[in-house]
């Protein structure tokens, strides 16, 4: 009897060093060896996003760690800078979300509408409360990215077939 509970631990142990990534369910990754640390949000839903960004190249280092963060959760993201590109690649591809200033809303909401795949609007709306208003699905400009990783879920599960 007193060499079962040794047989479960080394057998525990063993499985941890066998296995150096383990899933914890499906949402956060666990790397196992100098102890266990958190890793990265994985997400449940993974989508391809197309991104409108006219002012792409004035990007600043906030915006590519945020698409950096979108991929490294398990999106494919797309950055396109203007409309034709955007209606482009709305005619070749997929795509789940599109995420588009509100104040840039305008120039595609038209291209949006024809695509056949119907992706949802991720607004990004100012501090003021007429964005809001306008756009069901929108997040405030400066959110960080478990924000957008929370909204793009949410959509994402909801809009599944």
């Amino acid at each position: 009897m007193k060499k079962l509970p040794l047989v479960l631990l080394v057998s525990a142990l063993s499985l941890s060093v066998a296995a150096p990534n383990a899933l914890a369910c499906g949402e956060v990754l666990f790397h196992s060896g100098q102890g266990m640390r958190y890793h990265a949000f994985i997400t449940r839903h993974p989508a391809n996003i197309l991104v409108y960004s006219p002012a792409a190249i004035e990007r600043g280092s906030a915006q590519n760690q945020l698409y950096a963060g979108l991929r490294k959760a398990g999106h494919k993201v797309t950055v396109v800078t203007d409309s034709h590109s955007a209606a482009v690649e709305l005619a070749a591809n997929h795509f789940d979300v599109v995420i588009a200033s509100a104040r840039d809303m305008g120039a595609i909401e038209a291209t949006v509408a024809k695509s056949a795949n119907g992706p949802a609007f991720l607004a990004v709306v100012g501090r003021d409360t007429a964005g809001r208003d306008r756009f069901p699905i929108c997040v405030q400009e400066g959110a960080g990215l478990n924000s957008y990783l929370r909204i793009i879920d949410h959509t994402t599960s909801t809009h599944r077939i």
